[in-house]
């Protein structure tokens, strides 16, 4: 029945709900943003449990630093970029893959894993060690900033609960 209503409306109707709805939306954001900043360590990481399983909680997660990748992730994204590997598995696409964009998209995603991880096989342990060394850098400063956040939550939590 409300398919049906909704479906009879004109487009200029359905702008204004629709424009309600996004208002809404925005300011449902605002309001978890302001709730999640206002929670400590042990809060937030309850609050996210509490999730179901499967959905995101962008808010929480802007929060919390990020955790780099290893060296492997770094080596992807490095390699992503440079426009010959692009060309390379482009080409392989375009022979391969039907017409079909979805068959394409999927296609162009299984040979970038597949050719980036067999140039990654490839690689000598020299080779390989610049992202090693970039990678365990990365890591080593996020331990040093997440730590200390860890710490400070961790006083929180006593201070409030001695």
């Amino acid at each position: 029945m409300a398919g049906q209503a909704w479906k009879a409306l004109s487009d200029s109707e359905r702008e204004v709900y629709l424009k309600k709805a996004e208002q809404a939306r925005a300011a449902w954001k605002e309001e978890v943003a302001k709730w999640v900043s206002s929670l400590n360590l042990a809060q937030l990481l309850a609050a996210r449990s509490n999730r179901e399983p499967g959905t995101r909680d962008d808010a929480a997660m802007s929060v919390l630093p990020r955790r780099p990748g290893n060296a492997y992730a770094l080596f992807l994204a490095d390699i992503s970029s440079r426009q010959d590997f692009r060309e390379k598995v482009d080409a392989i696409v375009a022979k391969e893959a039907p017409k079909d964009d979805r068959e394409a998209v999927k296609k162009r995603i299984s040979l970038y894993g597949r050719t980036a991880g067999d140039i990654w096989k490839s690689m000598s342990d020299k080779e390989k060690a610049v992202y090693t060394t970039k990678a365990t850098q990365a890591k080593e400063q996020w331990d040093k900033k997440f730590g200390h956040l860890i710490a400070a939550q961790k006083e929180q939590i006593t201070a409030a609960h001695p």
